[in-house]
């Protein structure tokens, strides 16, 4: 096997209709704006909960609350989904750096912990307490003790 963990930021997947048939530890997470009308970025059905829920374990989900998906990306590309409206962004721009922030320190904690063999940094991903932005829903299965297909 080339990979031995994955990160989905905001998944669009049209082709997972089936739960995956290996086992490959993976973050995936979504935004709250980014399902919301007048412009979805992130169509449900198809999004992160999707690939959570055809994923076999080790898996982390999370959804988190008052941003969009092109919030993450860097300013002037964010400034065309903003003024476009292509996708639903945050409007107070200082809350940007502190989500960027936290997406990079969620990822980071992820790969350290799956990677590296840091297990205690998985915390920062699958407690919601340690987390500094409001998550709408933080879901883990690490060790493997849930059914391998979950309902929202």
């Amino acid at each position: 096997m080339f990979f031995q963990a994955s990160v989905f930021l905001e998944p669009f997947v049209g082709f997972l209709n089936h739960p995956v048939n290996f086992t490959l530890p993976s973050l995936m997470f979504g935004t709250e704006l980014s399902e919301e009308l007048p412009t979805l970025c992130a169509i449900p059905g198809f999004d992160y909960m999707h690939v959570y829920n055809n994923w076999k374990c080790p898996r982390v989900m999370g959804n988190i609350a008052s941003f969009g998906h092109c919030d993450m990306l860097d300013p002037s590309i964010w400034e065309i989904c903003h003024v476009t409206h292509f996708c639903r962004t945050v409007n107070d721009t200082s809350l940007l750096a502190p989500y960027r922030q936290f997406i990079q320190g969620m990822t980071s904690a992820f790969l350290i912990g799956t990677l590296q063999g840091y297990s205690d940094s998985l915390k920062y991903v699958t407690t919601e307490s340690l987390m500094p932005l409001k998550m709408l829903v933080v879901k883990s299965d690490l060790n493997c003790t849930s059914p391998t297909f979950l309902k929202p």
